[in-house]
This record gives structure tokens, C-alpha cells and sequence, in this order.
């Protein structure tokens, strides 16, 4: 006779499975789709449903998730170690995530939360952090609607903050980060848009105390790179502020005061890189403007560089949901789920597997079938 909780043979029965982690059921899920694109200085990622991640361009420093570094990789690989993400932003030589179980993670060169972080292509979590729901390039957001910061001084003299810290206290109601990499500013749940930077220093920020942004109260998704701030606000238009040019038809730095761009009025997705910004119009249209190098606003521009001040169509791209702004190079998510990018091709971040040349041809990313590694 067999004993209770023993089988035939006399072995114990295998244990029996344990509940699964939210990270789990998203790889269990059905077909994954891709839910963002992100552009960095010359890399590319897209986040799928299923937590995996998959990047192109630029792959030194490990910012792609890479192991094999300086190579730009011209399709879209899987980053073998990355998984359980939900998010993520790209700076110029790392990148952070936010994962569905509430962590975040940093790989990369540079500010990655913690000084005995290795480095490299390897996601390493930021220590400290709990219930982290965003993540900038250099910041978190938690639950509980606090900031935690880093890569930061807080007197124009101090020391560089290695490590998270709650540097703003008072900021207690944030309710998102920049959509780009850079994250020194912030949407209030009042609608409010608030910053601390004590200047557009090519990605330095000194951070004086926050300022809520004058004329802003109906926020709902704000971008940023180290020379201009926009914010897409709720009846559809958008509003920048920084170096020109800005989008209202001048060549008028307006370092304080939010312009509005010309011509937009039913936004759905706004995003700005080192020269340029894009928005995505409601029924799909991509609209490009600002400082225009080596194809990245599009067909109407062309490869020169020329400054364009009020928004252009961008042609050849599928009706798009969401648009991601590189240094001089642009990628839109499409409704189908698909990316197409533009622009500045050295590095393969525009996946144009036959020359390295730029492009203002918006062109189809392709994934790659099988892994790299």
C-alpha cells in the first residue's frame, strides 16, 4: 500500500507549483505586442506586453542590453537579460526601466542609481527604490507620487548625488516623468509643469528649487532634452520653451515662457532629442519641427540641416500612436504596432540594413527572428 503524499514507486511527489509572479504572466500572455518605442543619443528600443526588450543602434556601453558592445546592431535584438519591463528611458550611454513588479533597473555607462553598480549591458536594480511605477533617465517615481533623483548636485557647488535621494520633498503630488530620456521635470496632478534645472546645460542639471512653469495648468504628458521643455496639454495643443527653434513660426529663444506650437491642436504623443521634436495628431499624423539634421524631420525636409519653425507632415509612416525623438534621428509607433524611424543612420539606429547614410525616409524597423546570442 502506498502511503499518503507518496507516489507509487515510494518518491515523494514532485512539489506543487507555486503561485506566478506578475512577470511570469506576462510572458505567459498571449501574442505580445510592442507598447513603446524610446530613443536615446543614437539607440533605439521597443518594450513589448510580454517584459522583453528589444533595441537597435548604438550598442556601446551596454545601453542596448547588449554583451556585445560597439556595434550598432541594424535590426531589433532581444537584450537577453532584460526582462519584467514596462518602460524604460534612454540618455546618451545608459538606460533605466521600470518593471511590472515595481523596480527599476539601470544598465549602461553613467548615472545608473548606484556607484557599485557594474555596468555594462547588464540590468542592475536601483537600491532603495520600492513601488517605483516610472522611470526617467535619472529619476524615479513612486506610488506614493514622491521623486527620487540622482545624477543631480543640489547647490551650483555640491557634490554629484550618486545614489536616490528625496530631494524635493515639497513635490509630493507628481503623477508622471519626461516621456524622453531626460528627466528634470515633472507633470503635477493639479495639471501643473514643474522643473529644476538651473539651466539648459547640455544635460547638466543643477538643481535650484522647483518651479512650477508659468501659464501651464492642464499638463498631461511633458518631453525635455538639454535645450528645450514641451508639454502636451489636455485640449490637444502643445507648448515649449528653451532654445529655438520652438514651433511658433520664430526664431526667438523663450528660455521661461511655454510658446505654443503652430498648427497642433489635437496631440496625442509630443517628444523632443538633441535639436528637434515630433508630435503624433490624433488621427495618426506625425508632425516634425524645430532644428532639422540628416533626414530627422522627415521627407519635406530632406538630409539638410535646416531650421524648421513650424511643424511638417512626415510622409510614409502609418497612422502612428506614439513618437520617440533620437539625436537627429525620430521612430513612431504605429497602430499596428509596428516602428518605422528616420533620420541619422551612422549607428544603424534607423535599421536601414543597406547603407549607414542618413535618410529622411521613414523606415520599417525589423525584428529579429532568431536571438543574436
Amino acid at each position: 500500500m502506498a502511503m499518503a503524499g507518496c507516489a507509487e514507486n515510494g518518491d515523494m511527489p514532485p512539489p506543487e507549483p507555486g503561485p506566478l509572479s506578475v512577470c511570469d504572466i506576462a510572458e505567459q500572455a498571449a501574442t505580445p505586442r510592442v507598447e513603446q518605442v524610446a530613443a536615446g543619443s543614437g539607440t533605439a528600443c521597443a518594450v513589448t506586453s510580454a517584459g522583453h526588450m528589444y533595441c537597435w543602434g548604438y550598442t556601446g556601453t551596454g545601453i542596448a542590453g547588449h554583451p556585445e558592445g560597439g556595434i550598432g546592431h541594424c535590426y531589433a535584438y532581444q537584450a537577453p537579460e532584460h526582462r519584467c519591463l514596462r518602460q524604460v528611458a534612454l540618455d546618451v550611454e545608459h538606460g533605466c526601466g521600470t518593471t511590472f513588479d515595481h523596480r527599476a533597473l539601470c544598465w549602461g555607462s553613467g548615472w545608473l542609481g548606484d556607484p557599485e553598480a557594474s555596468g555594462g549591458y547588464y540590468p542592475n536594480e536601483v537600491p532603495g527604490l520600492e513601488n517605483v511605477t516610472q522611470v526617467g533617465a535619472k529619476a524615479a517615481l513612486l506610488s506614493d507620487r514622491t521623486l527620487r533623483v540622482w545624477g543631480i548636485r543640489l547647490t551650483e557647488y555640491g557634490s554629484w548625488e550618486e545614489r536616490p535621494i528625496e530631494a524635493f520633498p515639497e513635490l509630493d503630488d507628481i503623477v508622471s516623468l519626461p516621456s524622453s530620456g531626460y528627466s528634470a521635470c515633472a507633470v503635477r496632478a493639479s495639471g501643473r509643469a514643474v522643473c529644476w534645472g538651473g539651466a539648459l546645460i547640455e544635460g547638466l542639471y543643477i538643481a535650484f528649487s522647483p518651479r512650477d512653469i508659468a501659464g501651464i495648468d492642464d499638463a498631461v504628458e511633458i518631453t525635455q532634452d538639454s535645450n528645450r521643455s514641451c508639454v502636451r496639454v489636455g485640449d490637444g495643443s502643445i507648448w515649449c520653451w528653451g532654445v529655438a527653434p520652438l514651433g511658433d513660426g520664430t526664431t526667438h529663444d523663450s528660455i521661461d515662457v511655454p510658446v505654443r506650437v503652430l498648427g497642433v491642436d489635437d496631440a496625442v504623443s509630443v517628444s523632443t532629442g538633441g535639436t528637434h521634436a515630433c508630435a503624433v495628431r490624433a488621427g495618426g499624423e506625425v508632425l516634425c519641427w524645430g532644428g532639422c539634421v540628416a533626414g530627422a524631420c522627415g521627407p519635406a525636409v530632406g538630409t539638410t540641416i535646416e531650421d524648421v519653425l513650424t511643424p511638417v507632415v512626415v510622409e510614409g509612416v502609418p497612422p502612428a500612436i506614439q513618437v520617440a525623438v533620437g539625436f537627429w534621428f525620430t521612430c513612431a509607433l504605429t497602430a499596428d504596432r509596428e516602428i518605422y524611424c528616420w533620420g541619422d543612420n551612422s549607428d544603424c539606429q534607423v535599421g536601414v540594413t543597406t547603407s549607414r547614410a542618413a535618410t529622411a525616409t521613414p523606415h520599417k524597423v525589423g525584428f529579429a527572428s532568431e536571438p543574436l546570442w
